[in-house]
């Protein structure tokens, strides 16, 4: 159904800071939340479509990024920046500055249906 929301989650492993790939075609990112035990830290994206290599996802040139997240958070992203966006990582930090999480953090995806 168009506009329903769904929720996912992807997990960034204890000492690493890219979570696993997600599909999400047929839907736009509008939000996320990190688990209690998520340390503070940006959230940065990787993002393909199709049979394209993962690359840092920008917005009129400047890395997409959620600042200083802290355990709990719910932030609201601006849907179209996720538009013609099929596949996703979300990355602890940003690309310069990665953070590596101390225990696995699961982070919950709040997503729009478009079709």
């Amino acid at each position: 159904m168009p506009g329903a929301l769904i929720t996912r989650t992807v997990t960034i492993l204890d000492g690493a800071s890219l979570s696993d790939e997600i599909t999400i075609e047929d839907s736009v990112l509008v939000a996320i939340q990190t688990d209690s035990g998520w340390d503070l830290a940006a959230i940065s994206f990787q993002a393909r479509s199709g049979g394209n290599a993962l690359g840092d996802l920008k917005f009129e040139g400047s890395e997409l990024t959620a600042n200083a997240i802290a355990a709990l958070d719910y932030v609201t992203l601006t849907p179209g920046k996720f538009a013609g966006v099929q596949f996703l990582k979300l990355r602890s930090g940003t690309s310069g500055a990665a953070v590596n999480q101390t225990g696995d953090s699961v982070i919950t995806l709040t997503l729009r249906g478009i079709s």
